[in-house]
């Protein structure tokens, strides 16, 4: 194998690996449901999107895990529906593969419960439990964000960070949080050295930022972790 092709391959290893760790466990394919009365007033920030552009009908395109994703709605017999989609490659039949993000349909209604299921109580349920907790919202604030990553940090017990994923999450604190970058590394991993950070914080934070290319190859930081890495910023 030469030289260049070892390179290319380990460019798309990696480039893969980051993938893996931007989605920080999520689904390639989200493939989210909501009724269709939801669309026009629908809070993007609450799936991890951001509007890109719209029309007088509302999104017309959404960023959401580094990628776009364009709104599709068909014109024919079937339900009205409204989804945002991408393209994945192809599959063994050399057809493009899309995955779905979001899809807004018509819900459809549920069939009544026969009585050998129902809750005890007439309908209610038989004992009321407490709700979960629920973990703070985002944008976090910089002691939450910090928190976060130590709770990441445990899903990477064990593997390595490598030097290219060390060097991205400099790359985008530094970019982030001009001037401070090493106050903000002491504060969110307890060192000012970036090569110094254990590997599962490194990892949580590539987990945290989801990088993600432009067209011309440079690296950014998803729009909620910048949005963090600002409030990081003011308060340092």
């Amino acid at each position: 194998m030469s030289e260049t092709t070892t390179i290319a391959f380990e460019l798309k290893r990696i480039a893969a690996a980051l993938e893996t760790l931007s989605r920080a466990g999520e689904p390639e394919e989200p493939n989210l449901v909501r009724p269709i009365g939801e669309f026009g007033g629908f809070d993007w920030a609450g799936i991890g999107a951001s509007v890109v552009q719209s029309d007088r009908d509302g999104p017309t395109h959404l960023e959401h895990g580094g990628y776009l994703w364009t709104r599709r709605s068909p014109s024919n017999k079937f339900d009205p529906a409204i989804w945002f989609s991408r393209p994945a490659g192809k599959d063994d039949a050399g057809e493009i593969r899309y995955l779905r993000l979001i899809t807004f349909r018509k819900i459809g209604e549920a069939d009544p419960l026969p009585d050998a299921v129902k809750p005890v109580g007439n309908g209610q349920p038989a004992a009321s439990q407490p709700a979960a907790s629920q973990p703070a919202g985002r944008p976090y604030s910089p002691d939450r964000l910090r928190a976060r990553l130590n709770e990441l940090q445990a899903v990477y017990i064990g593997k390595a960070a490598e030097p290219a994923q060390r060097a991205i999450v400099g790359l985008l604190l530094d970019r982030g949080i001009p001037e401070k970058g090493r106050a903000a590394r002491s504060f969110l991993f307890g060192v000012p050295e970036i090569g110094d950070v254990l590997d599962g914080l490194i990892l949580a934070a590539l987990a945290w930022l989801k990088p993600f290319q432009d067209t011309g190859g440079e690296y950014h930081a998803d729009s909620m972790a910048t949005s963090e890495m600002a409030l990081l910023a003011a308060s340092l």
